[in-house]
């Protein structure tokens, strides 16, 4: 098993059985730490997440809070096969939920907010099936802060 930062991935690597991918959106390796830049789209230098804006842009907010996203954002994450994907939440985010696709076939959905619970967590994912790329759509009342993946 690999454990591989996405923010210093190199080009050619990209998703096999066993590997941990990690990225942490306050870290500058990964992006800009300038919050007045703004993305419509945001890739990791291999390819193995990309965020595409439906909507408002997004940005890096701070080193506390991470990316700023906002309903409608997209991600393209790839897999090699059976997988959680963890997305590190924030209290101080709008309710949102984040739903999960595999082509047009629905996977499932989590929550993406810890708004209410009095501290920041994480929402898990749990992917069974072959290797592909999950869309993940986010549905917000508003900004939703994403500290890590």
């Amino acid at each position: 098993m690999r454990g591989i930062d996405l923010a210093t991935a190199t080009d050619h690597e990209v998703p096999q059985k066993g590997d941990v991918y990690s990225c942490r959106f306050a870290d500058s390796a990964l992006w800009e730490l300038d919050p007045s830049i703004m993305y419509g789209t945001f890739e990791t230098k291999n390819k193995v997440v990309t965020i595409v804006t439906k909507g408002k842009d997004f940005s890096f907010h701070n080193k506390s809070h991470g990316a700023s996203l906002y309903n409608g954002t997209e991600m393209y994450i790839k897999v090699a096969g059976d997988c959680a994907i963890v997305f590190g939440t924030c209290q101080y985010s709008a309710a949102a939920k984040i739903s999960f696709y595999m082509e047009d076939e629905f996977l499932g959905r989590c929550s993406f907010s810890d708004k209410g619970k009095g501290m920041c967590g994480s929402s898990v994912f749990k992917y069974y099936g072959g290797e592909g790329t999950i869309r993940a759509v986010i549905k917000s009342e508003g900004e939703c802060y994403l500290h890590s993946m």
